[in-house]
């Protein structure tokens, strides 16, 4: 989500894409997780939400 973009329609706008920042942040929903391969060439997942 790009910050600054909805930063400067919040202050054009006089607070009202505020209301629609606080929406698409609320709502999204990203996981990031971190892959690795072993030797054998296993792939194992590490810092994964539940784990």
């Amino acid at each position: 989500m790009n910050h600054v973009l909805h930063a400067i329609l919040t202050l054009l706008s006089c607070f009202l894409w505020g209301i629609v920042w606080i929406a698409l942040a609320a709502s999204n929903k990203r996981e990031r997780v971190s892959l690795t391969v072993d030797q054998q060439g296993h792939v194992a997942v590490v810092g994964a939400p539940g784990q």
